[in-house]
């Protein structure tokens, strides 16, 4: 098999794998427990995926398998739960006049990865860059281990700019899949000025 089948066929399988993230999702917008303080739609971009290291028989990511994808912030309420929208089949963005910022999630596939139904499926970074052109300036940090439930917490580990002496949490609900076998979220900061 040629270099580049082989690499359009891993990153077709990173994006089935990474798409299966969100397996469980939301039917309506979010109700949120507590108010948060600010609000963030996700679109990740399933053309940017980038995996690496061991997959299982059947050509899946397993423990140990290491991702990269980036993905786009709309502003609150841009995206739909379950319709898959957000990022065009050129891998551009959608709705670039909701656009606020873009995204990056890293991270490893932990224990039975995909095939995880009650637990961790992944462990992440993700980085909301939230001023556009100006790379790292205004920058939140979070950290999970990523679930096949609906929504689950994520934690502020840090930040840049106006965000670096914020602490707090995140409820990351998620939207589904999305058409470029990326997937959506919608991200609800409770943040705390140290």
């Amino acid at each position: 098999m040629s270099g580049s089948i082989q690499r359009r066929n891993l990153i077709k399988t990173a994006s089935l794998g990474l798409g299966a993230l969100g397996a469980a999702v939301v039917t309506e917008r979010p109700v949120y427990a507590r108010q948060p303080t600010l609000l963030y739609d996700v679109s990740g971009n399933g053309t940017t995926i980038g995996l690496s290291g061991p997959l299982d028989p059947s050509g899946q990511p397993t423990n140990g398998t290491a991702f990269v994808i980036e993905g786009f912030l709309y502003k609150p309420g841009t995206l739909t739960p379950g319709a898959g929208d957000g990022v065009l089949p050129d891998g551009q963005p959608q709705y670039p006049d909701a656009l606020v910022g873009v995204w990056f999630c890293s991270g490893w596939f932990v224990r039975k990865a995909l095939a995880e139904v009650n637990g961790p499926v992944a462990f992440t970074t993700q980085l909301f860059d939230t001023i556009p052109g100006t790379p790292g300036a205004q920058v939140l940090l979070t950290s999970a281990y990523e679930q096949s439930s609906a929504s689950y917490l994520r934690s502020i580990i840090g930040g840049t700019g106006k965000y670096a002496k914020i602490r707090g949490q995140v409820t990351q609900f998620s939207y589904g899949p999305n058409t470029s076998g990326g997937f959506n979220y919608q991200e609800a900061f409770e943040l705390y000025y140290l």
